[in-house]
């Protein structure tokens, strides 16, 4: 994951190195892991922290690094201050639960320790008894031993009772909390039944939305050059699919037709570790979460969105079930709601916590969050999805008034700046195609519906973020 070593400082660009320091001792104080309990958390954010600071203070990494960006940042808000809040507010969270859950431990230790004092001191009449003399003994009134069992019987149900309680509350209160806008389970029952319902094997997974033809503004006069200028495009009708593919989906087309993927092919692919990085790992693909974990095809964990999947395998699944991949503009145009656009920011709202799993680390299952105004959900967020163009830095310039299908060939400049322009890469640019959306790996910055990405279409070893849908003509 290519990090933004300016927008973790909350720098500009041009930042001055008296900026940058300053930048780095007030972050490197409120997330010190010393300040924090050496809580986890605290110490990834600073060590990212340090990370962008011994990059961007030394002047030959920092040229090095600007060379190998390709957009530049010229506003960058203050990443942390964001989320420092939040931070804390999470923290304080789990101190609370873990101090709740320490209570009821000692309220269900302390009525285990009843019972077992009552025990005890049944135990020690009956001792008693058993020392009387026999002579006095047959005086005494005859013993109910049924009424103990019984006794014994309903103690051992109290406790085992109490038992699976605190086991429960105890694993409940130590889930991993990663997703900073708390997602919320949805409806499975519904989307099980939705997307599973063709499982006899059809091809034809419909599961799609109708967006209407109309004329929508694509692009921006923003900071990022790529997504410049702003132009009208009018587009048909067409369907586009309401979820992205599924892993369920997935594996059906593969024991159809006996597909391999480019990552199965290639015998590796790669996880995303402790390090918030990519580590490569043998033997990972479609089949495994992005921690390289195997996924239970049988459990709900199937209704997440599949990844490790590069242009080649999306197109080959769009043409098996009779599809293809959006365009750009069918992608722009259906994140944004058709011809019932609100011109919100994000798809769906301007409140990324309402409809978009973002810097979680942590892929949740399709339908999670609230759709946008057609009904689709997750095209902001979750995962980047891919579109069938080429990608050209410049194509927005020439791009075609009506239904316009991309650029024949690609185009790929880099900001150089020494001399403060974009400069055209040498090599084959036709290995670039578009995706959209923003990942749950990423934050903000990338999750604009306007906001432009691309990356090798056919990279055997494709990373964990993307995954697509499909769309269907009319």
């Amino acid at each position: 994951m290519n990090k933004n070593y300016y927008y973790i400082l909350g720098i500009n660009t041009n930042a001055s190195s008296d900026e940058i320091k300053k930048a780095y001792r007030k972050l490197s104080y409120k997330f010190h892991p010393d300040k924090n309990d050496g809580d986890k958390f605290y110490e990834e954010r600073f060590r990212e922290i340090h990370e962008a600071y011994e990059t961007l203070i030394d002047d030959k990494k920092r040229r090095f690094y600007d060379l190998n960006n390709i957009k530049e940042e010229p506003k960058n808000e203050f990443f942390y201050k964001n989320f420092e809040e939040e931070i804390k507010s999470e923290y304080e969270t789990i101190k609370k639960e873990k101090e709740k859950l320490k209570k009821e431990k000692e309220a269900f230790e302390k009525e285990k320790q009843g019972y077992k004092t009552a025990n005890d001191k049944n135990n020690r009449k009956k001792s008693d008894e058993e020392n009387i003399p026999i002579s006095k003994r047959n005086h005494r009134p005859e013993k109910n031993y049924l009424a103990y069992g019984l006794a014994g019987i309903f103690t051992i149900v109290i406790l085992t009772f109490f038992i699976i309680i605190y086991i429960n509350k105890r694993d409940n209160s130590n889930k991993h909390k990663l997703s900073k806008n708390k997602i919320e389970n949805s409806d499975e029952g519904s989307i099980i039944s939705e997307v599973r319902k063709n499982d006899t094997g059809a091809k034809k997974v419909e599961q799609m939305i109708l967006v209407e033809g109309g004329e929508f503004e694509m692009g921006g006069n923003t900071n990022f050059l790529d997504e410049r200028p702003k132009h009208n495009v009018a587009l048909k009708s067409f369907y586009i699919d309401k979820y992205e593919v599924t892993i369920i989906q997935f594996k059906r087309f593969v024991d159809e037709i006996n597909y391999k993927t480019e990552a199965e092919l290639a015998g590796y692919n790669y996880i995303f570790d402790n390090n918030y990085y990519f580590a490569k790992k043998t033997g990972v693909n479609w089949r495994h979460d992005e921690y390289g974990n195997l996924i239970n095809i049988h459990s709900a964990d199937s209704l997440r969105p599949v990844i490790r999947i590069n242009w080649i395998d999306a197109s080959e699944f769009c043409k098996w079930a009779g599809k293809r991949l959006p365009t750009e503009a069918e992608w722009e145009y259906a994140a944004s709601g058709g011809n019932l656009s609100n011109n919100y920011t994000y798809s769906g709202s301007n409140n990324l916590n309402e409809i978009a799993n973002y810097g979680s680390g942590k892929i949740s299952r399709v339908g999670s969050l609230k759709p946008n105004e057609l009904g689709i959900y997750d095209m902001t967020g979750n995962l980047y999805e891919w579109c069938n163009d080429f990608y050209d830095f410049d194509y927005y310039k020439e791009s075609p008034t009506n239904n316009p299908t991309g650029p024949l060939k690609g185009n790929l400049l880099v900001w150089s700046r020494e001399q403060n322009i974009n400069l055209p890469v040498q090599g084959e640019t036709n290995q670039f195609r578009v995706y959209r959306g923003g990942s749950c790996f990423y934050y903000q910055e990338d999750l604009r519906i306007k906001n432009r990405g691309r990356t090798y279409f056919n990279e055997n070893a494709i990373k964990t973020i993307m995954g697509f849908r499909c769309v269907k003509d009319i």
